[in-house]
């Protein structure tokens, strides 16, 4: 049982709750967007035109991740209206916005997410005590066994300011060991 205490503690103790990275599948043009790329735009965006600077017969066919700025160009092209230019046939309203949405969709869902850095957050004093008496059903005076929290524009649980030292490292060891070195147990819960 007092190992169990203390894994507890210790697991609270660290917070590694690490968001997974997200694993995104292959992602291609659909067989209707390509023929609608082929029939309205393949006709000035090839290697021998070359309008507009753009070759769309090189990532037609390849996977959309590879050509995220290429593809943005088109979308922005397109929900401006300017292509296909006046003068040169352009599909119905309907197909227009379906072709759009849906590049843009596929976009969107293969762009790398940069959220910034994690940061390892570890339980402020009073998040300590309130793990501890929810878990273990123990009343705990943190104050007394942890030392005060650093805090940054006036809050105390910002993952930024909770630093992790080796000498606040063994306090809170330390007081995981208290509860149990009490011989204090929990009261059986029920479930």
């Amino acid at each position: 049982m007092k190992r169990l205490i203390a894994r507890m503690c210790s697991l609270l103790l660290t917070g590694l709750l690490l968001p997974a990275p997200a694993v995104l599948a292959q992602a291609l043009l659909g067989e209707d967007q390509k023929a609608q790329l082929d029939e309205y735009c393949s006709g000035c965006h090839n290697p021998d035109d070359f309008a507009g600077s753009l070759d769309l017969s090189g990532v037609v066919n390849e996977e959309v991740r590879g050509h995220g700025e290429t593809w943005e160009k088109v979308i922005r092209k397109l929900r401006a209206g300017m292509m296909p230019p006046p003068g040169q046939p352009r599909p119905d309203w309907n197909t227009y916005t379906a072709l759009t949405t849906g590049l843009e969709t596929l976009v969107d869902s293969q762009a790398t997410r940069n959220p910034g850095m994690v940061t390892l957050h570890r339980l402020n004093r009073t998040e300590y005590a309130n793990a501890i008496r929810d878990l273990l059903a123990l009343d705990i005076d943190a104050a007394a066994l942890l030392p005060p929290d650093t805090s940054a524009r006036g809050f105390d649980n910002i993952a930024g300011s909770l630093t992790l030292s080796p000498t606040l490292l063994e306090a809170y060891t330390t007081a995981a060991t208290r509860p149990q070195a009490s011989g204090t147990l929990p009261p059986k819960l029920s479930t």
